[in-house]
């Protein structure tokens, strides 16, 4: 009995005092965890945010897929996208369409995305 008061006299001390730590480890892990996938205000993360924001506007209705890569390793990963190739990069091939082989359709079905749309999917791939 001795030993367990000894061991709560010893333990309650330092946990009242981690409580009260600002920069516990759950706000730690949030800011590593951000840095790592989140998309923060770098020239990289605003091509990538530019990037998706086309691909969740124009290509989600037919690609519900796509919803699930939420950092660029997962494109990478999912061979959808090659660093730094535009041709090697299976989404902007089906993007651009006709312009890099004769035998893709351009995508969106039915349309074509704006010269800028298109940038910001080249600009992004480029510069991975």
């Amino acid at each position: 009995m001795l030993e367990k008061r000894r061991t709560i006299n010893f333990m309650l001390p330092l946990l009242l005092c981690s409580c009260l730590n600002s920069d516990n480890s759950a706000v730690l892990d949030y800011k590593k965890y951000e840095a790592i996938g989140g998309i923060q205000n770098t020239e990289a993360d605003q091509r990538y945010k530019s990037a998706l924001t086309v691909i969740k506007r124009k290509c989600l209705a037919c690609h519900p897929s796509y919803v699930d890569l939420k950092y660029e390793a997962d494109w990478i990963d999912s061979g959808y996208v090659r660093a730094g190739s535009l041709s090697l990069s299976s989404i902007y091939v089906v993007l651009k369409g006709a312009g890099i082989d004769a035998n893709q359709e351009d995508m969106p079905e039915g349309s074509m995305l704006e010269l800028s749309e298109l940038n910001s999917i080249k600009v992004w791939i480029e510069g991975l």
